[in-house]
Order: structure tokens, then C-alpha cells, then sequence
């Protein structure tokens, strides 16, 4: 594959991709390749992945000799059913990846407050994060009054991740709080930072942070801010962690129970 075999909006960021020491290139933003697009309302991480995985699968559903000549790296190889890659894309939904959901019975005292889990837990994962809530709080309110919403976030991160860099990359949303918590995992003690932790890593980038015991605990600190933001709107977004995403989800089925 080479960049000519692919489309890409104005601006593309052209990527390298290298196998077996052929080099093979991609623009982002929409990408068509082979007949398989990904476009619309996709963020361009998802489209890096969506574009890899093509890729990847081109390169290894071709004949042991197309892979060994350096024609692969000029011509592709064609993929047997591009439309049915394409139907794959747009079916795709993945849980904790920017899953937007409303505020439940249990959390309406802000009930036009956006809930958006993203499992991120590295620097670059964090960094697209950032950008798509940035868009997000950029976009018009219902009112329609163009007013940034307020983001809030509720962070707690594994041992083994980099919390400063993952902050580095957190502050450039310019949240209002960040509540930081841990999770408990079963048979798994102290596998994650202390809240406290995490809140002086925050403290330290001049954010507002606060503790919390739990995600559930987090939630609804976070939630009591947000409704103190201007017309009661904003985004509260729960990371660091698939972990930390699953425990909110528990929390939101056991409140769901007891209503």
C-alpha cells in the first residue's frame, strides 16, 4: 500500500507503516482504501486503528508472494469483500471508548450533564480523549447559546501507568475538578494509585482536585459540581482505566436495582 491508495480529508496527518521493512503510508482523517471507508462522525484515532487494522489484514490474508515482493509496497493487495470490512466499521460500537450516556434516576440532580467513559490510560490515549471532549464542550448548548461546558473528570489509574503523563496530557481539557479515586480489584491489593496520589499530581498542574474512596463516591462529588456549572450543563468523564470505567458501570446497575 502506498499514501497514493488512500483519501484523506484537508490537513491529513500522513502516518509510515512498516512491514517486513516495506514501508507503507496512510493520510487520516477519512480513509479509503481498497473500497473500505471510514468517515463521518469517527474521531481521527479511530480512524488511525480503523486504517491499521485494514492494513494488517490486507498484508495478512495476501499469498505468501505478494507479501515477499516489493510490489506490496506500491500496489495493494485486494481485499475479497470491502463492502463487508466497511458494514464491520460502521457496526463496531466499543464499550469505554468515548461511550457517551445520560446521567442516571440515581445522579438527575444534573440531568443534562453528559457522561462520557473512555478507558484511556496512556499519554496518547488521554491526548485524543482530550481533543474529543474539547470539541464536545466547544458545540452549541441547547439553549442555543455557544457556552463552553464545564468538563469534570473522575480519575484513577493502575500501578503500573504513568500519572504525570497522563495529567500532562488531561490539563489541556482545563477541567474545572478532577475527582481522584482507586478501584479495588478482586485479589488484587493496591494494584492502583492512592486517590490522594493522583490528587497531588493534579494539584501540582494548578487543577482543582478532590478525593474520593470510590468511583461511586467520585460520581457523585463530581456530579454535586456540576450542578453548580452555569445552566446546570457540562461533561463529567470517567477514566484512567477500563477498570475504572467497569466500576462506575457496577455502580450504575446497583443504583439502577435499588430505584
Amino acid at each position: 500500500a502506498n499514501e497514493g491508495e488512500y483519501a484523506s480529508d484537508a490537513g491529513g496527518i500522513t502516518h509510515a507503516f512498516e512491514v517486513d521493512g516495506k514501508a507503507l503510508g496512510l493520510k487520516r482523517k477519512s480513509v479509503r482504501y481498497n473500497g473500505v471507508q471510514c468517515s463521518g462522525p469517527y474521531s481521527p484515532h479511530h480512524i488511525d486503528n480503523v486504517a491499521t487494522a485494514v492494513v494488517a489484514a490486507t498484508y495478512l490474508t495476501a499469498p505468501d508472494s505478494a507479501r515477499k515482493s516489493t510490489a506490496f509496497g506500491s500496489k495493494p493487495v485486494k481485499m475479497s469483500d470491502a463492502g463487508m470490512v466497511t458494514s464491520a466499521v460502521a457496526e463496531t460500537v466499543m464499550p469505554g471508548r468515548f461511550q457517551v450516556v445520560m446521567p442516571s434516576p440515581a445522579e438527575a440532580s444534573s440531568p443534562s450533564t453528559l457522561i462520557v467513559l473512555d478507558g484511556a490510560h496512556t499519554s496518547s490515549s488521554v491526548r485524543a480523549l482530550t481533543e474529543r471532549l474539547l470539541n464536545l464542550a466547544a458545540a452549541t448548548n441547547a439553549d442555543g447559546i455557544n457556552r463552553r461546558k464545564e468538563i469534570i473528570f473522575v480519575l484513577a489509574m493502575a500501578k503500573d501507568k504513568d500519572p504525570k503523563a497522563f495529567v500532562a496530557e488531561l490539563a489541556r481539557a482545563k477541567p474545572s475538578l478532577v475527582v481522584c479515586t482507586t478501584v479495588m480489584l478482586k485479589g488484587k491489593s493496591g494494584a492502583f494509585h492512592s486517590a490522594d496520589s493522583l490528587r497531588s499530581i493534579v494539584l501540582a498542574h494548578g487543577i482543582s482536585a478532590a478525593s474520593a474512596s470510590s468511583v461511586g463516591d467520585a460520581v457523585d462529588l463530581a456530579m454535586a459540581q456540576a450542578t453548580q456549572c452555569e445552566g446546570k450543563s457540562g461533561i463529567l468523564c470517567v477514566t484512567g482505566s477500563f477498570s475504572t470505567v467497569a466500576a462506575y458501570l457496577e455502580q450504575r446497575q446497583r443504583d439502577a436495582i435499588h430505584c
